[in-house]
C-alpha cells in the first residue's frame, strides 16, 4: 500500500510540473489563425501588427515572418499584453524597439524598420524610453 501511494503521488507530481511547463509555453506564444490553420510565433519573435487596406484584415510583421490573417486590432489589443497600441492602426511589441526618437515621433526596431506613432501614445512611450 506504502509503494502504491508513493507511486501516485509522484504521478501526480510529474503531471502537476508538466501541466504548469505548458502553461509557461502557451503564455510566451502569439497564436494566429490562416484559414483553418492555427499558428504559433514566439512572442520575442514579434515585432508588431498592423491593419491592412482591406476590412478584417491584420499582417503580422516578425522575425523572418510577414503573415496575414483574419482579426480584429482592439480585440487584439485587449487579448495580447505584450503589445502596445501606438496608433489607431499598429500594435508593437516593445521587446523589439531600438529607439524611439520623440521629436520626429518615429520608432526604430532591431531590424532598422521604422515606424511612426501618434501623439496621444508620447507620454507612455516617453515613460518606456527612460525605463
Amino acid at each position: 500500500m506504502d509503494s502504491l501511494q508513493e507511486r501516485v503521488v509522484a504521478t501526480l507530481r510529474l503531471a502537476l510540473e508538466r501541466l504548469t511547463r505548458l502553461n509557461l509555453v502557451k503564455k510566451q506564444t502569439f497564436t494566429y489563425k490562416v484559414g483553418r490553420q492555427l499558428r504559433n510565433i514566439n512572442t520575442d519573435d514579434v515585432y508588431y501588427v498592423v491593419t491592412t487596406p482591406f476590412p478584417h484584415k491584420l499582417q503580422l510583421v516578425a522575425k523572418n515572418l510577414r503573415a496575414e490573417f483574419v482579426g480584429n486590432l482592439k480585440q487584439l489589443d485587449q487579448e495580447c499584453d505584450f503589445l502596445l497600441k501606438i496608433s489607431q492602426s499598429c500594435l508593437i511589441n516593445p521587446k523589439n524597439i531600438a529607439e524611439i526618437d520623440l521629436r520626429t515621433r518615429t520608432i526604430t526596431l532591431f531590424d532598422g524598420e521604422k515606424l511612426k506613432y501618434a501623439r496621444s501614445c508620447g507620454r507612455q512611450l516617453r515613460e518606456l524610453k527612460q525605463n
